[in-house]
């Protein structure tokens, strides 16, 4: 979905197939960032910290490995498949699932916001680190919060 949400971000006027290749491009990106986190977590084991961090890295490249390579081989299929396009576009460009997707994000944002604010708030009593983390979150969320609003402010 996030990719999607991405891929159609400035690409609205642009037809639907080269929407589909670039989010093809960007899934493809998603499988090679997740291949070269599990090649430097394999490389430098020796130098992380402790076995949940390594299990952690090992993890997650090989989880964006995976779902890159599924999403791109699917969006392979509907450069190659003229009827699921067809069907997968109808679907995406239908009012009521943008404005679910919408909604979604939104809620699901401040939502986040929230829980970081009371993570900060909490971590400030007990570590100094975890709380100047979460204040470096915190001020990132607002951050990007205020760019996608301007470039979707542009784009309209």
């Amino acid at each position: 979905m996030m990719i999607r949400a991405f891929s159609a971000m400035e690409n609205e006027k642009k037809p639907y197939p080269d929407r589909v290749r670039i989010r093809l491009i960007l899934t493809m990106g998603l499988a090679l960032t997740g291949l070269l986190t599990l090649i430097l977590a394999l490389v430098f084991a020796d130098r992380i910290a402790s076995d949940f961090q390594d299990g952690f890295y090992v993890g997650v490249g090989s989880g964006l490995t995976v779902a890159g390579i599924i999403l791109s081989l699917m969006n392979l299929r509907l450069l190659r498949n003229a009827e699921a396009m067809k069907k997968t576009q109808i679907e995406e460009t239908d009012e009521r699932n943008r404005f679910i997707m919408q909604r979604t994000s939104g809620l699901a944002f401040y939502l986040l916001a929230f829980l970081v604010y009371v993570a900060l708030m909490v971590a400030g009593f007990f570590d100094l680190t975890v709380f100047i983390t979460l204040c470096g979150v915190f001020f990132l969320m607002a951050l990007s919060f205020l760019v996608v609003k301007l470039l979707v402010a542009r784009s309209c």
